[in-house]
């Protein structure tokens, strides 16, 4: 039995069990790519805010350069193109991004 969670249930349950993971921008960006893989690919995501927390990570698109050791005199287009050819990418358009860890 698998039960509809709505962007605030999502954002309510993420905030309860790690308050500090994710902004709530950044929160917003992963219910929708979420909500956008369950419908692309029709299967259906538990929703597991750990797993959440331990497969994505927000952070400056400079400190997830730094964290992964890619060039750091690369342009924040080039970062992201490197990052997107290896991982999933949520652009949240702020100078932040979310990634699937890799």
């Amino acid at each position: 039995m698998k039960n509809t969670m709505y962007r605030n249930e999502f954002i309510d349950g993420m905030n309860d069990v790690r308050p500090d993971n994710f902004t709530y921008q950044g929160l917003i960006a992963l219910y929708n790519y979420f909500d956008e893989l369950e419908e692309d690919c029709g299967i259906e995501i538990e929703f597991d805010p750990i797993a959440f927390c331990c497969e994505y990570t927000e952070d400056s698109i400079e400190n997830i350069a730094a964290n992964y050791s890619i060039d750091l005199e690369l342009s924040t287009e080039e970062v992201i193109e490197y990052l997107q050819e290896r991982t999933t990418v949520i652009d949240l358009g702020n100078g932040d991004i979310i990634i699937q860890d890799y």
